[in-house]
């Protein structure tokens, strides 16, 4: 138990450092107003994934862990978690990239705009996190935390290398380097999970890719639907309807189980 525990707090320590390495080397090598766009935008991104993850994971863990007994069984829990995940986290990160312009400039005004194409590439780092965050709890569940903290430890170091080696060519450079590690990574949390459960890359596709093809999908239909809309308050509320129809629909039209179980277990909560 101490060494699962001890672990678990290297790996903090590490993720502390991870969360915060980005906007260290930034301070050391960029000016205040450089790091104030990147903290800027990494902290609207946090918000998004955050809310997400919170939701997965306050059931995840105690549920995997219950099946961590049975592998087949638990592979299908996993598999379920992931489609609802993905079914959450690639509309909400890639809608918010859409509505990135709009937002920035009405919420704190126009002179944070270069914000913008920073806050677009850290979504889509962002849309991955609650995924690779339901892969860490597969782990844990296993009770394999020194995978998870060597894992951590080794992310960490590749980005402070990438990170070092790169602050010459400027931060959207670092910006789009540190988004292509970190979804990169995944493959490697991926690895794990087959190794541990089984659950093949094919698989783990399956369930993730549909949703983040059609919220792509989505996002750019909606942008060319509203392009023509002059009024930044319209054009922000018109993203956000047209965006959220288009992909009920798409949900609705491909039959997705995952959205018929949410609808069902909506209905079900609602008054009578």
């Amino acid at each position: 138990m101490f060494g699962f525990s001890s672990k678990i707090l290297v790996t903090n320590i590490f993720l502390q450092i991870n969360n915060n390495l980005l906007s260290t080397i930034l301070g050391r090598f960029y000016s205040k107003a450089e790091v104030g766009i990147y903290t800027q935008s990494n902290k609207w991104t946090a918000m998004g994934f955050s809310l997400i993850g919170g939701m997965v994971n306050s059931v995840a863990q105690p549920v995997l862990a219950e099946v961590s007994n049975d592998n087949e069984r638990q592979q299908n829990v996993l598999r379920k978690m992931l489609r609802f995940t993905a079914f959450l986290s690639f509309p909400a990160m890639f809608g918010l990239a859409l509505i990135s312009e709009e937002f920035i400039i009405i919420t704190i005004t126009e002179k944070w705009a270069a914000c913008i194409p920073v806050l677009q590439a850290l979504c889509l780092w962002g849309a991955f996190v609650p995924v690779t965050n339901l892969y860490s709890n597969l782990i844990l569940s296993k009770g394999k935390s020194d995978i998870y903290m060597w894992n951590t430890i080794a992310l960490s170091l590749l980005q402070l290398g990438v990170m070092l080696a790169a602050h010459p060519y400027g931060l959207q450079t670092m910006i789009l380097l540190f988004v292509l590690i970190n979804v990169g990574w995944l493959g490697v949390w991926q690895y794990f999970v087959w190794k541990l459960t089984g659950l093949s890359v094919w698989k783990a596709m399956k369930d993730i890719l549909p949703f983040a093809l059609i919220a792509a999908a989505t996002m750019i239909a909606t942008y060319y639907i509203t392009m023509s809309i002059g009024n930044r308050y319209l054009m922000l509320g018109a993203k956000i309807l047209t965006a959220a129809a288009i992909y009920t629909f798409a949900m609705w039209i491909s039959h997705a189980a995952i959205f018929r179980e949410v609808i069902a277990y909506i209905r079900r909560k609602s008054p009578v």
